[in-house]
């Protein structure tokens, strides 16, 4: 049955045979032109600097899911 269904329609082309369809940069007739978007800013650092509430140690986190935290001075457990 597959077969009888291939074979009606028209071979499939060889790689190569088929010309690649134009790249279009210019708008079509009616087509509004769209203004230029402007550049993104930098992403900040992911990194915050955090205080230890017990022995007011300073020192960086870089792991932004992170909520609960060891002190690495005192080994105080506190929230972030």
């Amino acid at each position: 049955e597959i077969a009888e269904i291939v074979s009606k329609n028209p071979p499939m082309p060889v790689p190569g045979q088929l010309n690649p369809l134009p790249l279009v940069n210019t708008p079509l007739e009616g087509d509004q032109v769209l203004p230029l978007l402007p550049p993104l800013p930098e992403l900040p650092p992911l990194r915050r600097e955090v205080t230890c509430p017990s022995c007011q140690a300073n020192f960086v986190v870089t792991d932004m899911m992170r909520s609960q935290l060891e002190c690495p001075i005192c080994s105080e457990k506190f929230n972030l």
